[in-house]
């Protein structure tokens, strides 16, 4: 790694959402500095904020995702307890219709998963990797209301990222690294950057199921919340045609218990409706369905 002008090893990480304080983590004693550009400014507690705006939506943290979280944070898994998120061992906790019947269910204690809302787990997330970072050798500055605007460097190196501050003047700086992350999600340009800097857009692969989802939330009443989920997946012979999905949890806000109902619209299907442009009480579905995945070892 390239030594920064202050004689210290430096990264920088382009979003501090989940997958920057990840990052983050993982770079905690390796090197002397972290900064971290974030374009929101984060809410007080455990809100929604606008550069997430998928958070609305049903969240869950399978099994594996819990034991690599773990791995990098110790102790997040109570602390997302702790918050508000819901524990389900499946598939004893998941009732799901199939077109032959209920799914049997069984108590096997090995596939336990979190139903939780997002901005629980991307607040525990940051604080917990905020904190352990403090305890350690390697100082991190999150710089809030920042966007990163290009890449500095040449083809045969990146030297730092270009940013500006979103408030005010808008003034623009260059921040020098010897690692860049980008952990800025779907919106990221990286593979224009490395167009303006000479160098080959790393390799993509788009996958687009041609799906789109609407969750909303409700209120048990007087009942208690449920403790299972319910999950019908969707088959040529549904005679609803669209499959959904329901869970129980907590509200970042209130910890009041909620139920979670996603609606899965496959608009490409025949005879079915397109997904809807916005649904009470619920967000729109996704603008960019599809997903993808950029190798930067590839040409």
């Amino acid at each position: 790694m390239a030594e920064h002008s202050n004689g210290g090893r430096t990264a920088l990480v382009i979003g501090g959402g989940l997958a920057g304080m990840l990052a983050v983590t993982a770079l905690t004693g390796h090197v002397d500095t972290i900064t971290v550009v974030e374009r929101d400014r984060y809410p007080q507690g455990r809100a929604f904020r606008k550069g997430v705006p998928q958070a609305r939506h049903l969240h869950i943290l399978l099994s594996g995702g819990e034991r690599a979280l773990e791995q990098l944070l110790p102790g997040t898994v109570d602390a997302l307890a702790e918050a508000g998120a819901r524990s389900l061992e499946l598939p004893r906790d998941l009732l799901t219709r199939t077109p032959t019947g209920w799914q049997r269910r069984f108590d096997e204690r090995r596939h336990r998963t979190l139903s939780v809302t997002r901005p629980v787990l991307d607040a525990v997330v940051r604080e917990r990797a905020l904190r352990a970072a403090a305890g350690s050798g390697t100082r991190v500055e999150v710089l809030e209301a920042t966007e990163a605007v290009g890449l500095t460097g040449d083809a045969r190196r990146v030297a730092g990222v270009r940013v500006r501050s979103r408030d005010g003047a808008r003034c623009g700086r260059d921040l020098t690294a010897g690692l860049v992350v980008d952990a800025s999600g779907r919106g990221s340009r990286t593979p224009q950057w490395f167009a303006a800097l000479g160098r080959t857009a790393p390799h993509e692969v788009t996958v687009d199921a041609g799906i789109a989802y609407a969750t909303r939330m409700y209120r048990p009443g007087d009942a208690a919340a449920p403790e299972v989920g319910v999950n019908v997946p969707g088959w040529p012979a549904c005679p609803c045609g669209l499959p959904g999905r329901l869970l129980p949890h907590r509200t970042a806000r209130l910890l009041a218990p909620r139920i979670a109902l996603r609606t899965v619209f496959l608009p490409r299907r025949p005879g079915l409706p397109a997904p809807p442009t916005a649904v009470e009480g619920a967000p729109s579905g996704p603008r960019k369905p599809a997903s993808s995945v950029r190798r930067p070892t590839r040409g």
